[in-house]
This record gives structure tokens, sequence and C-alpha cells, in this order.
């Protein structure tokens, strides 16, 4: 078993954790399959990483917005997951796509924050979260022509 979780009664939140020795994305991934899930909204969540990694924006003139960003970047653990929020959707090509922006504290107490990567983020002792299923609409992450990278959609069915 990787996660553990409970629909509300209204249907629409799904409140869950993701169990230790699981990768952040594919446990995110695991319980939006579980629970039907394929487009939602990832409100809270927290808890602690034995490893982090991230992506950052960093200057580039040559791209068509300034910025673009930087190679994945190692967080050496353990750490603490103090906050992060998310879009969940799909791909150009029908697969999941989890978009999650975080903070991570460690034991100097420095926060790091930055865009979590699929691969490097392993939950240390758990990761609670709360997911608001988007019904009446899909999420569906294209690449953007004009800003150079893939963005959400919202796309009214």
């Amino acid at each position: 078993m990787k996660t553990e979780s409970i629909i509300s009664k209204n249907g629409r939140f799904v409140v869950g954790r993701i169990l230790p020795n699981v990768e952040l994305i594919e446990g995110i991934e695991i319980l939006c399959k579980e629970n039907e899930i394929k487009s939602g909204v990832i409100i809270s969540l927290i808890g602690s990483l034995s490893c982090g990694r991230i992506v950052y924006p960093i200057p580039d003139e040559n791209s068509k917005i300034g910025i673009r960003y930087s190679e994945e970047t190692d967080i050496k653990g353990p750490l603490e997951l103090l906050s992060c929020q998310g879009y969940i959707g799909e791909g150009e090509d029908g697969e999941f796509q989890i978009h999650l922006h975080g903070l991570m504290g460690n034991e100097n107490m420095e926060i790091i924050g930055g865009h979590f990567v699929s691969n490097g983020n392993k939950i240390l002792a758990t990761a609670e979260i709360t997911i608001m299923k988007v019904d009446g609409g899909n999420l569906v992450r294209e690449f953007d022509e004009k800003l150079g990278f893939p963005l959400f959609n919202f796309k009214q069915k």
C-alpha cells in the first residue's frame, strides 16, 4: 500500500497521505488514480522528505520571456515539507501531469523553494495532502508557443 485516503461527504475533496519511501509525484498520481481524479487542485501538502529535487527560474536573455528553468538541483535531506500547492491534469499525450511548487526547510532552518520534478523527492515519514477534484472541466498542459513553456489550459466540458 502506498497511500491512505478518504473522500469528503460532498465528494469534491480527497484528504490522504503518501507513505514513507514513495516518490512524491508518483504518490500524488497514485492517489489521483485511486480516487478517479483526472483534473484537480492540490490545496495543501505538508510532510517530510528524505531528499528533494527541484528546478527554479533563472535569467536567460535568449528565451521568449527572459527566463528558463535551472538544471535539476538536489537538496540534501532530511527536509520538512512546509507547504506545497499545484495542479493536476493531463498532457497533450493524455498522460498525467502534476505541476507542484513548494517550500522545504532543512536542518539549518533555511527555506528552499521551487518546482518539484518527478523523481528525487522521496517521502521520509509522511506527506499529508488535500486535493480538490475539478468537475465540469479539464486541465490540459500544452506547450505555449508565445511563452516557450508548457502551461495548463483550463477547458470547460
